[in-house]
């Protein structure tokens, strides 16, 4: 059997038609991996979206808890300026010896005073009897 132009044709037309089948195929199939890329790019897109979202608001929970927190040092700071040093309570404990010395000497001036008084009572009254 001699191949024949119309054997050539048809068995060209039949190839041509499997190749346009594969191509076809392939256009589908790359179509399909578009349409799922395009699906996880959106997902990708709408979960850094979130992300953001959520980071965003943490940020916000942070940087609010952090300026209270500064507001409480801050506080802080100035109440342990008030607060009085070491040289200061050594002064004062100086200072409460020294007074606590100055008492003594005055009790023993009272106690002089104080029978005196009572001396000058007892004679006023002894006189005026």
């Amino acid at each position: 059997m001699p191949i024949t132009m119309n054997v050539v044709i048809s068995v060209l037309a039949l190839a041509v038609s499997i190749l346009s089948m594969i191509f076809a195929r392939r256009d589908k199939d790359a179509d399909a991996r578009k349409k799922a890329l395009d699906t996880l790019e959106n997902n990708f897109r709408e979960r850094v979206s979130q992300l953001d979202y959520t980071g965003n608001a943490r940020y916000m929970e942070t940087s609010s808890a952090m300026s209270g927190i500064e507001n409480r040092l801050s506080r802080l700071e100035e109440s342990v300026k008030q607060i009085p040093t070491h040289r200061d309570i050594d002064v004062l404990q100086n200072a409460i010896g020294l007074l606590g010395q100055s008492v003594a000497k005055l009790e023993g001036s009272v106690e002089q005073n104080i029978q005196s008084v009572g001396r000058i009572t007892n004679f006023l009254l002894e006189r005026s009897s």
